[in-house]
Parts: structure tokens; sequence; C-alpha cells
């Protein structure tokens, strides 16, 4: 009986020590799967921008009646041809529990939205005009319930309306014009800080 109970105890011990090793692997393997769904969506970005006179597809759509066009839907095509709105692509693996269409924010000051007659909102940058393609943020792994950023208050996590989701350990997921997509942590003081997500200009966010 002794045996078995140190037995037990030495089980006990190793599950203890095994565990957040696995859930570390586990987190590290999301925020990878995530990496990829961003550098897809990035590459569509561009395809789509070949298509539309270097012009983002606008974040939320009114010109085509009815129910609004997100920018999922009008993706769709150049991620797969027979892909919609609702492709797995579109979803972080690590907020499965949060609605497919806020699951990463998109920069509106590049994606801004069409009124019912056709014309933007706000006139957006073409992509010959953003001047730092390689750390000018488009979308960013979302917080359950923001579909979009724009001012750098939004990228703050201590801000009560911040849009970003820090779902990966401390950190979120970001892509960028270029496509490439890389990770990053808030820096203390002011969210993401002057260094990381800063308003350079009323058209454009760069990290």
């Amino acid at each position: 009986m002794i045996e078995l109970l140190i037995v037990i105890t030495i089980i006990a011990i190793l599950t203890s020590l095994l565990l957040p090793s696995l859930k570390k692997s586990q987190d590290l393997a999301k925020r990878i799967k995530c990496m990829g769904n961003l550098r897809q969506i990035g590459n569509a970005f561009n395809m789509y921008c070949q298509d539309y006179n270097s012009y983002f597809p606008s974040c939320l759509d009114y010109s085509q009646g009815g129910s609004p066009i997100w920018w999922q839907s009008k993706l769709a095509y150049y991620i797969s041809p027979k892909a919609t709105y609702t492709h797995p692509i579109y979803r972080c693996p690590s907020q499965a529990d949060i609605l497919i269409n806020y699951c990463y924010a998109i920069n509106t000051c590049l994606a801004y939205y069409h009124k019912a007659d056709g014309t933007l909102v706000r006139q957006v940058p073409p992509v010959q005009r953003i001047t730092k393609p390689s750390r000018s943020s488009i979308l960013i792994d979302g917080k359950s319930g923001y579909s979009n950023y724009d001012y750098r208050s939004r990228t703050d996590p201590a801000y009560t309306y911040c849009s970003i989701g820090f779902v990966h350990g401390n950190g979120a997921n970001i892509l960028y014009v270029d496509a490439h997509a890389e990770n990053h942590s808030p820096i203390t003081g002011y969210g993401y800080g002057p260094s990381v997500i800063a308003q350079s200009s009323s058209t454009c966010l760069y990290e």
C-alpha cells in the first residue's frame, strides 16, 4: 500500500510539472496557426488590391441594399473560389468562442465604410500611398464585439473600448499591409506605446 501511494504521489508530481508545459505548447500551436491565417488573408488582400485599384475592401458595405456586406465576404473569393465569410481562416484558434465576423479587427483608416449610395464615409489611401507598408497594420487579433480599430487608444489594453484581443499569452498577432505577420505584447505605460501603434496621420495607423 505504501509503495502504491508513493507511485501515485510521483505521478501527481510529474503531472503537475508537465501540464504547464503542455499548455504552453498548445498556446504556441494556436499562435502559429493564427499567424498562418493572417498571412493567407494578407495574400488575399494583395490580390484584391490588384483587382480594385489598390484599395482594400471596405470593412462594411451598405451599397448593395439589404444586409451590409462585411470585408470577409468581399475577400472570400481570394481565399478560395467557394469560400464564404464563415471560412475557418477568419477564426483565430485561440478565440473559438467569439463571433466569426469579430475574430480579427480591421484597420478602418485603410478600409472604411461604404454608404448606401456607394460613397465612402471617409476617404482612405490606396496601397501606393502607404509609406510604411511593412509597419502599417491592416488586421489585428480582435476583442469580442469589436470588428475594427481606428485610433491609437483602441490599441491600449487599459482603455475601456480597446479593440484588440491579447489572446496569445500577453500579446496579439498583427497583419501588415505587405502581408507579413508578427506577434507583439503591449508596452507597459500606454498600450502598445508610440513605437508600435501610433497614429501618424488622419489616414493611417503605423506601427
